[in-house]
């Protein structure tokens, strides 16, 4: 016996998510008067879990917190209103990453990639990077993305394509082809999060993790 509640993870909703949990209650309340039948009742989602804990049952349907990250912002700040803390208590079980596909040298006074959207005005490094919209990595983080390499944040630059996309890498030292780049996650002491990820690309948690294609490999590591 289940039902999903409208809207769980906003505070605006509150009143319709009361109605819901009222009704459910007045027909768990039918069912338990047959003696014959014995169902197995859940109602909370990820969000309800930790906002609405009396809707917790025999089971709960833990969605995104599986995966270490809160379904909002303000479910995050209820939660931690609540243990009246500064740590969310979840760990991250998912990072992005890729390689530099190779590097080049461009000189002032040229365009990168599509279009007209990136000029340069100074002789210029590129990374170029093997992932691109196709991959799930937004084309709005044209100009605004960021990745990690050898730990140190660099820009994403110029119009991401289908299957690429240029990062600024003038400032480096020593990055070479084959070199690990963060999308999401880790590297040395710098992060790049799923929510800040979002931020960038307009996306929230939820859209941004079930954009990651099938054929995106996926590793597990202890």
């Amino acid at each position: 016996m289940c039902s999903h509640f409208a809207g769980a993870e906003s505070i605006t909703n509150y009143k319709r998510i009361k109605d819901q949990f009222n009704r459910f209650k007045k027909t768990e309340r039918t069912v338990d008067d047959f003696d014959w039948m014995t169902p197995v009742k859940h109602l909370a989602s990820s969000s309800a879990a930790i906002r609405y804990p009396n809707s917790q049952m025999d089971l709960v349907r833990i969605g995104i917190l599986q995966y270490g990250f809160f379904p909002t912002q303000e479910i995050l700040v209820h939660h931690l209103t609540k243990r009246k803390g500064n740590l969310d208590g979840l760990q991250r079980v998912l990072s992005w990453k890729t390689r530099v596909m190779d590097i080049k040298d461009v000189k002032a006074g040229e365009f990168i990639g599509y279009g007209t959207s990136y000029f340069t005005n100074r002789q210029t490094k590129l990374a170029l990077l093997p992932i691109g919209y196709s991959s799930g990595y937004s084309r709005s983080l044209g100009n605004q993305g960021k990745v990690l390499i050898k730990g140190v944040r660099y820009d994403v630059i110029g119009t991401v394509s289908m299957s690429m996309l240029t990062v600024d890498i003038t400032s480096s030292q020593g990055i070479e082809r084959g070199d690990e780049v963060v999308l999401i996650g880790h590297q040395g002491s710098s992060e790049i999060s799923v929510a800040s990820f979002s931020d960038y690309s307009n996306l929230i948690n939820y859209e941004l993790l079930t954009r990651l294609p099938q054929d995106i490999p996926r590793i597990i590591v202890d």
